[in-house]
């Protein structure tokens, strides 16, 4: 058998019914190698900035992680052929109004103690020295929230508004 590996989608907001999941394996047999992809149809939920409209470029951010463990089977992601576009030509999309111009995908790893660290301290109060159990600011504590590593991905899409219908439409009224 194959191992397939469980990857979560961590800022998936919905995954719509009937939606298609197209997946496949494809076997190398001159290098021994063995790939396995899924296809995701999904809505996501990522900070979009609309100051500079419709000039506005954007950057959404797709987070997939393998699960934490301490000692995980997947070591680490490593970023291959990517592409902006795949099975569709043309600018771009006229019916939601912007273009892809960038793709780039970053893989990390990271603890999990870091990672608490990080969202308690930019959204709360790390513990303070005085705590005689403190849950942050302990970087590789015993057990499982020291030494588990979470294994992730982010693709992060840039994407550019089509401005020129804005601009003879609404700023240059005819």
């Amino acid at each position: 058998g194959i191992w397939l590996p469980t990857i979560q989608m961590l800022n998936v907001y919905e995954l719509p019914e009937g939606r298609l999941q197209p997946y496949g394996v494809i076997v190398d047999e001159g290098s021994s190698s063995v790939a396995w992809y899924v296809g995701v149809h999904a809505k996501y939920f990522t900070p979009m900035d609309f100051h500079r409209f419709p000039f506005d470029t954007q950057v959404l951010d797709m987070q997939f992680s393998f699960e934490a463990e301490i000692d995980p089977a997947i070591r680490r992601f490593i970023p291959s052929a990517s592409s902006t576009r795949f099975l569709v030509k043309g600018e771009g999309d006229p019916l939601s109004g912007w273009a892809v111009s960038s793709l780039e995908i970053i893989p990390s790893k990271q603890s999990l103690q870091a990672e608490l660290d990080y969202f308690v301290g930019e959204f709360g109060e790390l513990s303070v020295p005085q705590d005689p159990k403190p849950i942050t600011g302990i970087p590789g504590r015993p057990g499982y929230l020291g030494q588990a590593e979470r294994v992730s991905f982010d693709i992060y899409i840039r994407i550019d508004r089509f401005w020129k219908y804005y601009v003879l439409n609404m700023i240059v009224p005819i």
